[in-house]
């Protein structure tokens, strides 16, 4: 699912897209009726096995199957942000932040801490704004 997270993050981030994306499954049906949703699953299936052909769809359906899909992959990728914030905040619990760590390595390497803050007392901070490119 996920190269980010370590093997035993996928399951619990498996089991909770399975949650969300059959919430929307059954959202799907409440508002579209059960066609669409096989239409979803059938489609689904279809591509990953990658044998994806779609039926011929009248405009309405085709757009309501792209906003299912829009939904599924925004739903997935917003329950994967959460396990990815919660995993670095359980990191950074047992870990210390990035800040601590560079700390301590300043410190593990023997620099006086007050050369470290008079280099910092120099430091200049300046926004730049550019235009956006397109």
């Amino acid at each position: 699912m996920s190269e980010h997270l370590p093997q035993s993050a996928e399951a619990p981030l498996r089991r909770d897209i399975r949650i969300v994306t059959s919430m929307l499954g059954d959202t799907l049906t409440r508002t579209h009726g059960q066609d669409l949703l096989d239409l979803v699953e059938s489609v689904r299936k279809a591509a990953k096995d990658d044998a994806l052909s779609l039926p011929e769809l009248d405009v309405a359906t085709a757009t309501t199957l792209a906003r299912a899909f829009t939904a599924y992959f925004h739903l997935a990728n917003v329950t994967e942000q959460e396990h990815r914030g919660r995993a670095l905040l359980e990191t950074r619990a047992a870990e210390g932040g990035p800040l601590a760590n560079a700390l301590g390595r300043v410190r593990d390497r023997g620099i006086d801490p007050t050369d470290v803050a008079e280099a910092v007392a120099q430091v200049a901070v300046r926004s730049v704004f550019t235009a956006h490119p397109t």
